[in-house]
């Protein structure tokens, strides 16, 4: 099933390389840190008084996921910058303010993928909400996984959502976009602060 998934990213991402604006999709691709640009005439609106740019931090070991899900959401230019880390020590790295993470700001919101090499979703939901400092953050679980299990131990283990990544590009991008839409305009987030 998760190949088969994967098999549809793909031919989906190369299918909007072709599109018009294909070029912003092709500059995401395989990158550890995007900033989502703006290429069409729909955006979330966000109320006038914040003009920081908030950060999502997506741990996705996958580069064609990665690649869509920053397509998905290049309409967004000004709300947000993607920073990527590829599997779970990588995350709790930058959470932490680790080597080369060190001095950068924790994210306003992190979606985070179950399998991943090195420490999986599981236990990096586990470390977030056991740390003081990292308790707050909202975490989103963006997986390819509906197992009945996953879902229920991902909320025990505090998530604050649980999104199943759907096979079909467009209910992918409404997902992401509903997604960044409450996060970023509904709710109201702390402010940032460095991590470590």
């Amino acid at each position: 099933m998760k190949m088969h998934r994967e098999t549809c990213y793909r031919k989906l991402y190369r299918e909007q390389l072709s599109q018009p604006h294909s070029g912003r999709a092709r500059e995401g691709a395989g990158l550890h840190s995007a900033t989502a640009r703006e290429t069409g005439p729909k955006q979330i609106g966000r109320p006038a008084p914040s003009t920081r740019q908030f950060v999502v931090l997506v741990a996705e070991p996958n580069d064609d996921e990665f690649a869509v899900l920053t397509w998905a959401l290049h309409s967004e230019q000004s709300l947000f910058k993607i920073q990527r880390v590829t599997d779970g020590q990588a995350c709790m790295a930058y959470l932490n303010g680790e080597g080369t993470y060190a001095g950068m700001p924790l994210p306003d919101l992190l979606l985070l993928d179950i399998h991943m090499p090195r420490m999986d979703g599981f236990d990096v939901m586990a470390r977030v909400s056991a740390d003081a400092r990292l308790h707050h953050l909202p975490v989103v679980v963006l997986s390819s996984s509906s197992a009945p299990q996953d879902i229920q131990r991902m909320y025990k283990l505090r998530c604050s959502s649980y999104v199943t990544k759907p096979a079909d590009f467009e209910q992918l991008r409404h997902s992401l976009l509903n997604i960044v839409q409450y996060w970023f305009s509904a709710a109201t987030l702390p402010l940032a602060q460095p991590a470590g």
